[in-house]
């Protein structure tokens, strides 16, 4: 099993910015979502106090010279590092058998320097009751322990416990039986889905509308998201799901008070690009109603 490894800020904030967005989309209202931005597939926090939320996220550029603002971004990866080692090391947390597995990993300590190409290998090794996922990293080159994240996918894992170990750093986590609860959509994703089953954007030359996120992958029934969405949606296929996700994607959900929210999303047609808004409610069944869809301002494009 193989794994580039990889290094850089840019990934390091992807990855923090997506665990930025779980740590978000999953904290009761009033809440403000971007669903393109999910937070299902991405690492919960544990329950200690210490990962209820993760240290703010430096995203500015330090220009030539400054080492204050150069030890400030540095300290601020190094916070985001300890963080997700000790709070999100796998994804999805809890994760269930059939599932995609994934982990962070720490590149060795003490490294100096710049990555180059390598992988990381791993081996299994029964252990009475727990199975130990042995890592070894055949990166060339050194790595700055304190920027660098090494992306590791474990792929799907049968139900049992586990361990990572790296002979530097170790994790251990559970694979829950197949056909084990999901859990729920965060209720900014349901909602964004219900005002797609209703009004989906659309698109038309590439203009705005459903994307096809992780259709290449022909795995969403195995993905967190995919079960969740199932569970909510049970009459459709996974196929279908998948495309409503993808629309799902392109809407956006406040709240507007008690039982109601706001959507809004940009259609795409033909040579013409829309933004549209409108409103959700609950009924007092916990129906969720959708408004209709008020086009408030439109842009003509070449076509």
């Amino acid at each position: 099993m193989h794994s580039s490894a990889f290094r850089t800020f840019a990934p390091l904030f992807a990855t923090t910015f997506t665990l930025l967005s779980a740590c978000s989309a999953a904290q009761p209202s009033p809440v403000v979502a971007s669903p393109q931005h999910r937070a299902v597939d991405a690492p919960s926090p544990s329950s200690d106090a210490s990962c209820a939320a993760p240290p703010p996220l430096w995203d500015q550029e330090c220009p030539a010279g400054d080492d204050a603002c150069s030890e400030a971004q540095r300290d601020g990866a190094k916070a985001w590092h300890a963080w997700t080692l000790r709070c999100a090391p796998v994804s999805p947390r809890d994760p269930i058998a059939g599932e995609t597995v994934q982990a962070n990993v720490p590149y060795p300590p003490g490294g100096q320097g710049i990555c180059t190409a390598g992988n990381l290998t791993v081996e299994k090794v029964e252990q009475n009751d727990i199975t130990v996922l042995r890592v070894k990293n055949e990166t060339r080159g050194q790595c700055d322990d304190l920027l660098s994240f090494s992306g590791l996918d474990l792929g799907t894992l049968p139900a049992g416990r586990y361990r990572i170990d790296t002979g530097y750093w170790s994790n251990e986590f559970v694979v829950r039986p197949a056909g084990s609860d999901p859990g729920e959509l965060p209720e900014t994703t349901r909602l964004a889905a219900e005002v797609a089953l209703v009004d989906a954007p659309g698109q038309c030359f590439g203009m705005p509308g459903p994307s096809v996120d992780g259709a290449s992958k022909g795995d969403f029934d195995r993905r967190r998201v995919g079960r969740q969405m199932k569970k909510a949606f049970p009459d459709r296929s996974y196929q279908e799901l998948e495309r409503l996700y993808a629309s799902a994607g392109h809407v956006t959900v406040t709240p507007d008070g008690p039982d109601s929210w706001r959507y809004a999303y940009r259609d795409g047609a033909c040579c013409t690009i829309s933004d549209v808004e409108g409103t959700l409610t609950r009924d007092a069944a916990g129906k969720v109603l959708v408004g209709p869809a008020r086009v408030v301002s439109s842009e003509s494009v070449p076509c």
